[in-house]
């Protein structure tokens, strides 16, 4: 959206609303406070009665499957306890398995979580490696929370790595080293690397001399561009890990193991108070070394032969002087190379014949519980559907990103038709509202996060100025005129916006933009002056088409007052001081110290002083400039 006020520059009348599309200048009138100038152009459809409203819909499907799911396992639950009231296994098999694995998940997910928190804000750029201050107390804030963690390490493919580390007194330390100097990181680091694969991932235990014990770790690979830049990890050492079983083991009547494939033993309740011995070449113990007979016994020949049941993974086996035991167990492979097995044995005494009964009973049990949560997923993703898709719209509406939203179907659902045929007018009042703001201001203001309260900063500011297009204006239509300018302004636009500027304001025939807002740039001046040179050389080549006219640009760096001016009923993002009335007034001097210019620029010295590498300027010497009690060194900046 532009704003023109006739008469030039200077002139205080009346204002219209123009808008640049295909070669068209839209002019809608004079704005009069208190009446409505926008009319929007969406207007939802009329809706449907008969629309079944969402409450009923969920109430219907999954308060039904429920209690089907809930009446064919209450009927086979009645059924079998009446055959065997106190002989229930709802202690054992996969009910008991299911308890240890989803407290031995629940137990290592702070760890997972940890890495992906800390390597999502690096990969966002919220966390930069170059910091290592800032990543140190990452690392130590995530620590903290999770008890179960011994280490959080940053590694960078450079060779060093950060980590924060519990210490002796509980207290959580950070210190920088070299993995490269380390053999068995080393080790883990380069296979990593070589994996390259940008999913978490498991790694194998590894035996810290300098710790003395054996620690689990969970690695999660950065890249950036398809190229490895560094890894977070977490360690938790393999004694913790027995303490956590010793303390499961507690609540249950069996003895609760993990391990690593199926030959090393991860973590068992015994290592927690003798840690058996490790190296680096051995960092895990043998089912032999670990000292329990029944658990060293389980993979004997035969165990295939001795399922306990199809559907349990599982298996019984009697050993000569101890008697017979059950084994349950199942396999962790989820972001894992090598499979962790958790499992828990007893003995067979714990369990009668019952389990032959139940098995008909449990199959039935599953077999509706399965076709229950079928039927819920396939219901549930009907019913989001619409709303990915309203989510999906809503994220480009989030980024003004108009032009990528397509309008929502109508469902059958009242309430999300209701929503789509809302959404669809919300999207088509922004279009028609989105023509009259800077978009892409709005853009930067979001990304940047700024324009909350005013504040000071440097900048440089432009003003432009067409010599003579109030008399050329006299003497063409409206249609030439409005296509003149549109030309103009968006020769304008595009050079200003290629070198990161910000256009504030069209007013008549010149405009007004500025640098180093919203987001902040260092080489501001710069940036102006190579808009400046662009809008030139633009400029120059129409030289020979009809109505050309000479072309002013002042430009001025200094401290101005930036950010969201506002009114009780209006808000702008603007620049206001005296570096802008500077920059206007060297405009003004064009004419008298560039006559006869084609494209007359005029520089002054605050924004020359901000050039590194000053070149094509010409030195006009100090000049008075109009509403400054001292005189100021100008420029003009040579063009072609």
């Amino acid at each position: 959206m532009m704003m023109l006020r006739g008469g030039g520059r200077r002139g205080g009348g009346p204002v219209a609303l123009y808008q640049p599309r295909r070669g068209a200048l839209r002019v809608y009138g004079v704005a009069q406070p208190g009446k409505q100038t926008i009319r929007m152009a969406a207007r939802p459809q009329q809706r449907s009665s008969r629309k079944a409203p969402l409450a009923l819909v969920l109430a219907a499907a999954f308060g039904g499957l429920v209690l089907l799911a809930l009446a064919v396992v209450l009927g086979l639950s009645l059924w079998v306890a009446a055959r065997n009231t106190t002989e229930l296994l709802t202690d054992k098999g996969s009910l008991i398995l299911q308890l240890v694995t989803e407290r031995i998940r629940d137990h290592l997910a702070p760890a997972q979580a940890l890495v992906g928190s800390v390597g999502s804000a690096i990969e966002a750029g919220r966390l930069s490696l170059d910091d290592r201050t800032r990543l140190g107390d990452a690392l130590r804030y995530t620590l903290a929370a999770a008890p179960q963690i011994r280490s959080s390490v940053v590694i960078s493919p450079d060779g060093w790595m950060l980590s924060a580390s519990r210490s002796a007194e509980g207290g959580v330390e950070v210190a920088t080293g070299e993995w490269k100097d380390r053999p068995q990181i080393r080790a883990a680091v380069v296979e990593l690397m070589r994996r390259g694969d940008p999913r978490p991932i498991w790694g194998p235990p590894l035996f810290i001399p300098e710790a003395g014990s054996t620690i689990v770790s969970f690695a999660r690979p950065i890249y950036h561009d398809g190229r490895f830049v560094g890894a977070v990890v977490a360690t938790i050492p393999v004694v913790r890990l027995a303490a956590f079983l010793a303390e499961i083991g507690t609540e249950l009547s069996g003895k609760v193991f993990l391990l690593y494939g199926r030959d090393r033993v991860l973590a068992y309740p015994g290592m927690a108070a003798e840690p058996p011995a490790a190296s680096p070449d051995r960092p895990l113990p043998s089912l032999e070394e670990i000292g329990d007979p029944v658990l060293a016994a389980i993979w004997e020949e035969g165990f295939e032969r001795r399922r306990i049941r199809a559907d349990l993974s599982g298996h019984w086996h009697r050993l000569s002087g101890l008697g017979a035991y059950y084994y349950l167990y199942r396999e962790l492979r989820d972001a894992r190379a090598v499979p962790w097995l958790v499992g828990v044995y007893f003995r067979a005494s714990e369990v009668t014949d019952q389990i032959r009964r139940l098995r008909t009973a449990l199959i039935l049990a599953i077999a509706a519980v399965m076709a229950a949560l079928l039927a819920a997923v396939v219901m549930a993703r009907r019913m989001a559907r619409p709303i990915g898709r309203l989510a999906d719209a809503s994220a480009h509406v989030a980024e003004l990103d108009l032009e990528r939203v397509t309008p929502l179907p109508p469902s059958s659902v009242r309430e999300l038709d209701q929503a789509a045929q809302a959404f669809n007018g919300m999207v088509a009042a922004l279009r028609s509202f989105a023509r009259y703001v800077p978009r892409e201001l709005v853009r930067r203001l979001i990304r940047t996060g700024e324009g909350q309260r005013p504040e000071s900063r440097e900048l440089t500011i432009m003003f432009t100025d067409l010599a003579g297009f109030t008399a050329l204006s006299e003497t063409l239509d409206a249609d030439a005129v409005a296509a003149l300018v549109e030309r103009h302004f968006d020769m304008l636009g595009r050079c200003i916006e290629a070198e990161g500027g910000t256009v504030d304001k069209f007013m008549g025939d010149g405009v007004m933009a500025f640098w180093g807002a919203p987001g902040r740039m260092a080489d501001h001046a710069a940036r102006a002056v190579a808009a400046a040179r662009a809008i030139a050389a633009a400029h120059l080549a129409t030289r020979d088409e009809p109505g050309f006219l000479p072309l002013r640009i002042g430009i001025h760096s200094g401290e101005v007052i930036v950010g969201e001016i506002a009114t009780r009923v209006r808000t702008s993002y603007t620049v206001l001081g005296d570096a802008v009335n500077t920059a206007s007034r060297l405009q003004e001097l064009v004419r008298d110290l560039c006559p006869g210019a084609a494209v007359g620029i005029v520089l002054s010295e605050a924004t020359v002083a901000g050039l590194d590498h000053p070149a094509g300027l010409e030195d006009l010497g100090r000049h008075r400039v109009r509403g400054r009690r001292r005189e100021l060194r100008l420029y003009r900046l040579e063009t072609a």
